[in-house]
């Protein structure tokens, strides 16, 4: 217990000296990657969406290194609600699922719902400050993990303030890994979290890249 607080404030104190640096400059371009989803994802979100997207879009993914065609469904957040709208294509075998506090992306593979890989938008509160992130995000860190923070220079998304890994033992139920990105649309901060199994990663990732790389704003029709 006492290790996994200490890598916890380690991973803190990291994330506010991203902080810092990212209020005084614009965030570090995406880094360049031999991952082929990454380099879509950064061409993709410097697009902007037109007025309308189609209902459905045709496609491909990287799974497990071999190319598969899909069909991709639009996802359109809930207009009425006031947080910032947007929308996104979501691979055949994902589902979005609202609840209060947070929008998540559940994977259904082979029509099972697999509740612990899932891509999740959560919203900080109004008026929440960068320096005040860090106590929001580590109270909703998933299952009690340590987060490792990525160097600024390191991060994989251009748009992302700070970037944590996450990586625990979950309660004798196997391995879970994935990220927690960090945010700001206008003047609200909002983290994402990738979640998974990792025997899930060659399959959940590049979809989960699909929805982070087909995202729209609705206010201004650009991307993440």
């Amino acid at each position: 217990m006492v290790h996994r607080q200490l890598l916890l404030a380690a991973a803190l104190a990291g994330l506010m000296l991203l902080g810092a640096c990212s209020e005084s400059q614009p965030p570090a371009k995406s880094a360049k990657s031999a991952d082929s989803a990454d380099s879509a994802g950064a061409s993709a979100s410097a697009a902007p969406a037109p007025a309308s997207r189609p209902a459905t879009m045709q496609g491909s993914l990287l799974l497990e290194g071999t190319p598969s065609s899909a069909s991709f469904t639009l996802f359109e957040s809930d207009a009425a609600q006031p947080l910032p709208g947007f929308s996104t294509y979501l691979p055949p075998d994902m589902v979005a699922e609202p609840s209060t506090d947070e929008l998540r992306f559940v994977a259904h593979f082979g029509g099972q719902r697999q509740a612990q890989a899932y891509l999740a938008l959560r919203w900080l509160p109004a008026g929440t400050a960068l320096a005040d992130a860090p106590a929001l995000i580590a109270a909703a860190v998933p299952g009690g993990a340590a987060l490792q923070p990525v160097a600024n220079g390191a991060r994989r998304h251009g748009w992302s303030l700070a970037e944590m890994g996450l990586d625990y033992q979950a309660n004798g139920q196997g391995r879970r890994v994935g990220s927690i990105l960090l945010g700001r649309h206008g003047e609200r901060l909002f983290t994402l979290t990738l979640h998974f199994p990792v025997e899930y990663a060659d399959g959940f990732t590049p979809r989960a890249q699909h929805v982070l790389d087909e995202w729209r704003w609705r206010d201004t029709g650009q991307g993440l």
